[in-house]
């Protein structure tokens, strides 16, 4: 199956889930859903994070996150104790083909039959609050993660994690460069003899 035979497939998939489950789903496309992209990142993505592949927003968080214990399982099977069934939250999942996300807004009782009836979903996605202040992000570890922007720390070390990997990358390219550089020069010394 081609890449955008996958896609498309993808997208069935989860027309299919919504309208077979009579989910009540707002379904966000166009400025509406870059704008809550954009709120996503702002308030809980590092910078390099911004530059990643969606879906793995967990490795990239502002903040220090909180890990729910699920007791092993899927945390599929923890959403009734942690978020009950009438909170309402947006959901982000990664559209690895548009290299974007979907997203969505609904009930978690809603959200919690989508995930479980979705086919296609491989197990990283998030749930952002209403408000916009909290985030959970769920991996394909089978791990919970939450963050509160009003209370959790920043993650400096993260943040210095990153500052040092960026620092070595850009000395690297200044050492290919002048490798280049000397590279370039013997060439043209040697075509001039």
């Amino acid at each position: 199956m081609e890449l955008a035979e996958m896609a498309e497939a993808f997208d069935r998939e989860i027309e299919r889930t919504i309208r077979e489950n009579g989910l009540d789903f707002e379904v966000f496309e166009g400025a509406e859903r870059q704008g809550l992209i954009e709120r996503l990142y702002a308030t809980f993505i590092s910078n390099a994070g911004q530059q990643a592949r969606p879906g793995f927003v967990w490795c990239y968080l502002k903040y220090r996150p909180d890990a729910i214990d699920c007791g092993g399982k899927d945390p599929y099977w923890s959403f009734p104790e942690v978020f009950g069934g009438e909170r309402v939250m947006y959901l982000f999942m990664p559209d690895f083909w548009d290299n974007d996300f979907y997203v969505f807004r609904g009930r978690m009782e809603d959200i919690r039959t989508f995930v479980g009836d979705c086919g296609e979903l491989d197990g990283d996605y998030c749930l952002m609050s209403d408000d916009g202040t909290e985030l959970y992000c769920i991996t394909h570890h089978d791990q919970l993660f939450h963050v509160d922007a009003r209370r959790s720390p920043r993650n400096e070390e993260g943040r210095r994690r990153w500052e040092k990997r960026a620092e070595e990358r850009r000395r690297k390219i200044e050492e290919a460069r002048e490798i280049l550089a000397r590279f370039e020069k013997s060439q043209d010394s040697g075509n001039s003899a």
